[in-house]
């Protein structure tokens, strides 16, 4: 229980401080008694503030003819400072960035543009083992950021939320490693463990993407490794069931399936993107750390992960995300 008194120090003649104890109804009264008793500083009137402005301007500027013509006609100030106030927010309306909600049209060409040169970045850091000629910009499910087609071989930004370039760039490396497993067959064509392929298609995607983005990520004074660690220790949070605020414990916890209030399109999305065990998670970061390009990476992730017969010590891998599966079924 906090005591009603508090020490307070104040500087005494002597070379020995003594603490004083004030009571806290004497520390707000002697408070309110400064504020009582604090001078007020006497403030210039405004004609006096406004003829020290010129004071500030050079002297070559004052002496000049646009400054003569200026006091001399009123009127040309007013217009002249309107056109370089409208003048200005043009020229600022083609630099800034677009609000996604206020113009929305042309926000998706704005992002379109970022996106194919975050998709063009992650695609040199790539090579020639993927490939995609088309970039689109458009209104998307609420918390997706972007989507690969297969078919079409194109990569779609969400335009439904603003943008920043590093996690532009992070999508675009994702998408990228979707058309590396696409590309190359690196996904066997089977019904049997569709989730459980898709669920390593993911990870795949998030590990070896934040590899990329760390690659392509380099600036003068920072180490594009901080952002592959940052990127992923994220992407394991949101895998594991003991943290609270993860997307397993939000959206895959036997009781939150239970209860009835996610529908099953949110359920599975969280189930591919998140449901991954953690010794999954870990096992696909080392093997992106031991390979440095993606493509041999993709490839090596695939071979281990993607095949019907798995290793005896991939096995509990498999079962445990089949437990989590089999939850909605269970419950419904």
């Amino acid at each position: 229980m906090r005591s009603s008194t508090a020490s307070r120090r104040v500087p005494t003649t002597s070379a020995r401080r003594v603490p004083i104890e004030y009571s806290v109804a004497e520390r707000i009264s002697f408070r309110l008694h400064q504020r009582i008793h604090l001078p007020r500083v006497p403030r210039p009137p405004l004609r006096k503030m406004l003829s020290s402005v010129p004071r500030l301007i050079p002297e070559p500027v004052r002496r000049s003819r646009a400054a003569l013509l200026v006091r001399r006609h009123p009127a040309l100030s007013c217009w002249l400072a309107a056109f370089t106030i409208f003048g200005l927010a043009g020229a600022s309306r083609l630099l800034v960035e677009p609000h996604y909600r206020w113009e929305p049209e042309r926000y998706q060409r704005w992002l379109q543009r970022r996106g194919e040169r975050a998709v063009k970045a992650a695609l040199g850091e790539i090579g020639s083992t993927a490939r995609i000629p088309s970039v689109r910009a458009r209104p998307l499910t609420e918390w997706i950021g972007g989507t690969y087609d297969p078919s079409s071989l194109e990569v779609t930004f969400n335009s439904d939320h603003p943008w920043y370039d590093f996690f532009l760039l992070e999508t675009a490396s994702h998408e990228c490693v979707h058309a590396i497993i696409c590309q190359n067959n690196l996904e066997p064509p089977t019904t049997t463990h569709a989730d459980y392929f898709l669920m390593v298609h993911e990870t795949a995607a998030s590990v070896l993407g934040a590899f990329i983005t760390g690659e392509t990520w380099r600036q003068p004074g920072f180490d594009g490794s901080i952002a592959t660690e940052a990127l992923f220790q994220f992407h394991r949070s949101l895998c594991d069931p003991a943290d609270p605020k993860s997307a397993f414990a939000e959206y895959l916890t036997p009781d939150r399936v239970a209860s009835g209030d996610i529908d099953h399109w949110t359920w599975h999305a969280n189930l591919v993107h998140f449901g991954a065990p953690l010794p999954l998670v870990d096992a696909v970061y080392d093997i992106c750390y031991m390979h440095s390009d993606p493509t041999e990476a993709a490839r090596a992730i695939a071979q281990r992960f993607m095949r019907e017969d798995l290793d005896p010590r991939d096995r509990p891998i498999y079962e445990e995300f089949e437990r989590t599966r089999r939850q909605w079924d269970e419950a419904h």
